[in-house]
């Protein structure tokens, strides 16, 4: 076969390539050099300096991370889906510095832009969009669209994309929150500007200690990363932080130092997290020390509890937009929320097949199985430098009160159902002795006092109670404390 498109000429007087089959042993056993009658149609090379459709010497470029591309407009009536052409200059460019863009909402009419280091408010100017004369052929689409330079609305971003909520003021104006895990903030967006929560409510603190091992991830269906949903029926924004330190598994025949945190197959129940252990004394990995599991595991390994937040993120808290900031945490810690008409669906942490619906069912319990006892936690520190003595507490609640705590700075105590009185008003009860020491609530020890009450009032499993106001009593001391 002719795979060089080598040309026979009648004209050379050597020997080329044959024209017929009597000639191939000839041509094979000749010395002469073969001709070739080569143009450009036969050039492997480019000699033509021009720009081509295609090129698969050049290098595709598919990632933009900072590009906005948008569609023509689809006017009402249409025949024509225009929202599936995308002109090629129809797109806009964000500033690459403040990091890629990690999500999108449309907010009251315009276009909000979370990237990992930026927030910002573009204009859609979809009345402006065209603007030609008779005599101007529009090529390229509506290009008043995104015209505008973007308006800063804070550098708190970010990297965070399933915590960006979207809800309601109760004024029916849209808002948003969203959480930045490297500056450790919670933000809001509304009409009444941009906030960070956090830093208000004084909760700076706690979310930077506690947004370690969720930074850089963003799958807690994977038990990594935030997540938020919408509450319509109550007005609040819910938010699961969920991470966990990559320690080495416990293995067999490896030598452990007192110190050494190790991971093992067994999970926490109800949170998907791989139980973690602190080794307590030097020792050689076997059987009998494996943690939880062999009979002398105790005597090396601790139980790291899943609230230490050296090692481990595990908690969902709420933000009210009705008083504007954080309400309470959570005891149920969803990988996810799901809008489900005006409430939500989340799945179940131990059976991820299944969907409940929040705001229905027995109080306190959850996924059918969950339960925890609820309480809502006061501290009473009026005029704070002054010592006071705590005599009684008085209760306006629908049900008598389960059980109600108190704690000072070096004293704390409890009173249960059976020592409160009910009254026309509400229900009252003296506040018992320190039980500190003994654990009993009517021992002969001393009363409580102090500069300031930490009240905890608690709700039961399935026994429904609401707490409408609270009135405790005090008698100030004639010790004082200088601030």
């Amino acid at each position: 076969m002719n795979f060089d498109m080598r040309a026979y000429l009648s004209t050379f007087p050597g020997q080329v390539f044959p024209i017929s089959a009597s000639d191939y042993p000839t041509w094979c056993e000749t010395f002469e050099n073969d001709q070739y009658l080569y143009d450009l149609d036969y050039n492997y090379q480019l000699p033509v300096e021009n720009i081509v459709a295609f090129n698969d010497k050049d290098i595709d470029i598919t990632k933009f991370p900072t590009r906005i591309i948008y569609s023509l407009l689809k006017p009402q009536g249409s025949i024509l889906d225009q929202y599936r052409i995308f002109p090629p200059g129809q797109f806009y460019d964000l500033d690459p510095q403040f990091g890629e863009i990690v999500h999108m909402e449309a907010i009251q009419g315009q276009l909000m832009v979370w990237q990992k280091r930026k927030f910002s408010l573009l204009y859609f100017n979809t009345t402006g969009a065209i603007s030609s004369s008779p005599e101007e052929i529009v090529l390229l689409g509506n290009q008043g669209v995104l015209n505008r330079k973007p308006n800063t609305i804070t550098q708190y971003g970010t990297d965070h994309k399933w915590s960006v909520v979207k809800g309601l003021t109760e004024g029916g104006s849209e808002t948003a929150t969203w959480a930045n895990g490297q500056y450790g903030v919670i933000c809001r967006f509304g009409a009444d500007g941009t906030k960070s929560l956090s830093l208000i409510w004084g909760m700076r603190n706690f979310f930077n200690d506690n947004l370690t091992w969720v930074k850089g991830y963003d799958n807690t269906m994977k038990n990594y990363g935030i997540v938020g949903g919408w509450d319509n029926v109550y007005k609040r924004f819910m938010y699961s932080v969920i991470g966990q330190k990559q320690t080495i598994f416990w293995a067999n025949g490896v030598p452990y130092e007192r110190g050494t945190v190790v991971r093992i197959e067994t999970k926490y129940d109800w949170t998907g997290l791989n139980q973690m252990y602190i080794c307590t004394g030097d020792n050689t990995a076997t059987p009998q020390t494996e943690p939880l599991i062999g009979n002398d595991w105790e005597q090396y390994w601790e139980l790291i509890p899943l609230n230490d937040n050296r090692y481990m993120n595990f908690y969902a808290f709420s933000i009210d937009e009705l008083k504007n900031g954080f309400s309470s945490f959570l005891t149920q810690v969803p990988k996810a929320y799901d809008r489900w008409i005006k409430t939500y669906l989340t799945p179940s942490s131990k059976h991820g097949n299944k969907h409940y619906v929040a705001n229905i069912g027995e109080e306190l319990v959850w996924w059918d199985e969950l339960t925890d006892d609820g309480y809502v936690e006061m501290v009473v520190n009026h005029d704070e430098t002054s010592n006071k003595m705590w005599e009684a507490i008085w209760a306006t609640s629908d049900a008598v009160p389960d059980r109600v705590e108190f704690e000072t700075e070096t004293q704390a105590t409890f009173m249960e159902a059976a020592n409160f009185t009910p009254t026309p008003s509400g229900f009252t009860a003296p506040i018992r002795n320190n039980t500190i020491g003994t654990g009993e609530n009517d021992g002969n020890t001393t009363r409580l006092w102090g500069r300031w009450l930490i009240t905890r009032f608690f709700f039961y499993p399935s026994r429904p109670n609401r707490l409408l106001s609270t009135v405790v009593k005090y008698v100030e001391t004639m010790i004082n404390y200088n601030q």
